[in-house]
């Protein structure tokens, strides 16, 4: 079957590459976001492009990371949160300003995920670590970690803990060791779902204890 060609990009987004094209750039998508009806978009050679989601238009292309823009998400009050590669959050407003920035890790280690949570909060993870930072999505401060465990009790030993529909299809994951690759907020008892590297999920209650594992 003939396949249709591709739409042409939005003719504000198209004079937004006319004008960057004096730089090398790299447009290819990373991470995508979309906060009071624009379409932000992370790049892999750390730009970031924002879009008026209904029309096309309005369209901004700014370097907002040294590297992989490699996570993105929706705050508060219309703010967008970014990671990249180069081991910085930044918290962007409406206007694509910067807000706030800061290193996630002492040690640089890239950001890789982002998630704006229930309660007024955003996690984030590195690439590779255990620890998910918990931050304040109102005043930016760091409020505690979560800690994926390094050897994963038995089935014996959460099962109780969690509820009845969670229960189907846990399995001892004992000895594993892994870092968040992706997280999300189930509406289920504000439970906090963190899938890892090696394809187990890990369930932290609202008050950030651990509740359980499957894979």
């Amino acid at each position: 079957l003939p396949t249709a060609a591709p739409a042409p990009a939005p003719a504000a987004l198209q004079a937004v590459l006319a004008a960057e094209s004096s730089r090398p750039i790299d447009l290819e998508p990373t991470c995508m976001a979309v906060a009071c009806g624009f379409v932000w978009l992370g790049a892999k050679d750390g730009s970031m492009l924002v879009y008026s989601a209904k029309q096309g238009d309005g369209a901004r292309m700014w370097k907002g990371h040294e590297g992989q823009v490699s996570a993105l998400c929706c705050g508060l009050r219309g703010r967008v949160w970014s990671g990249g590669a180069d081991g910085f959050v930044r918290v962007w407003d409406g206007d694509c300003n910067l807000v706030e920035e800061w290193v996630c890790e002492s040690t640089l280690r890239a950001v890789r995920v982002l998630h704006a949570g229930d309660g007024g909060r955003v996690y984030a993870a590195t690439d590779p670590s255990r620890r998910i930072h918990v931050y304040d999505a109102h005043t930016m401060s760091l409020l505690h970690h979560l800690w994926l465990p390094k050897a994963h009790p038995s089935d014996a030993d959460t099962s109780t803990a969690l509820p009845r529909r969670l229960v189907h299809g846990l399995k001892s994951l004992r000895g594993a060791t892994d870092h968040p690759t992706v997280l999300c907020m189930a509406s289920l008892e504000r439970t906090l779902l963190c899938g890892t590297a090696s394809g187990h999920v890990i369930l932290f209650g609202a008050h950030g204890g651990l509740l359980g594992q499957f894979a």
